[in-house]
Parts: C-alpha cells; sequence; structure tokens
C-alpha cells in the first residue's frame, strides 16, 4: 500500500470483489486453474490472519479484505477516548446509552471513505 494514499484509495484498495480478486489471480499466476483453488488459498490466508474472508457470512461472503489492519482501523474510529470533551447531541447519546448516531459515524474518516466504496457497505459493517 503506498504510503502517500488518501483514506479514500485505501479502502477501494483494501476491499475487493472476491470473484474480480480470484480472476486477477488465477490471470497471474499460471498454476492456479480454477476459482475452487483460489477460494481455497484465500481461506488459508484467512485462517493465518493475512487477508479477512468471512466466506460464512452473508454480509462478507463476496468480498475480501486484504489488509486486516482496515478492518481495525472501522474499529478504532469508533471505539476510543477521543470522546471525551466532545459536546453534541450525538456524543451524548454515545456516553449515555452507548448509542452511536448514524450522522455521527459518517463524520469518520474511514467510514465516509466506506461510504463512497459502496452504498451499502456501511450497512455491511454495522451489523
Amino acid at each position: 500500500m503506498d504510503p502517500a494514499a488518501t483514506v479514500q484509495e485505501r479502502v477501494e484498495n483494501m476491499i475487493v470483489s472476491i470473484d474480480v480478486l480470484c480472476e486477477d489471480l488465477m490471470e497471474h499466476i499460471s498454476d492456479l486453474e480454477s476459482a475452487l483453488d483460489c477460494r481455497m488459498i484465500l481461506h488459508v490466508l484467512h485462517e493465518l490472519g493475512d487477508i479477512v474472508w468471512y466466506q460464512e457470512t452473508r454480509d462478507f461472503q463476496d468480498m475480501v479484505i486484504l489488509d486486516p489492519k482496515i478492518a481495525l482501523d472501522l474499529v478504532r474510529e469508533v471505539i476510543n477516548h477521543y470522546y471525551q470533551g466532545k459536546v453534541c447531541e450525538a456524543y451524548d447519546a454515545l456516553r449515555r446509552d452507548g448509542t452511536m448516531q448514524h450522522s455521527l459515524l459518517m463524520t469518520f474518516s474511514l467510514w465516509e471513505a466506506l461510504s463512497n466504496v459502496d452504498s451499502e457497505m456501511v450497512s455491511r459493517f454495522k451489523r
């Protein structure tokens, strides 16, 4: 990943369609003969923690997160101590009952970038 990449570029490059990824891998790796072989390799890479692919989860079975750090960074934007001292109704609700309003979530750079990748992407990650 390019260290100078914008947040948007980082998100766009790290979350890819399983079909597109397998096509690309089969095109560049001559010994990789089928999408099934590709999926088996991706399963092992997920088990090793090198990628994130929840093939058994309906919302995520069709995509691969190439850098698991991005999934952690999405969580870090929501769960952190930076809320202390912030004043607005959305932060008050968050502190009071742990409810994060969608409008507040969309102020975080990774979540905004995620929504720009695909209109349904934020909903998938919120579940």
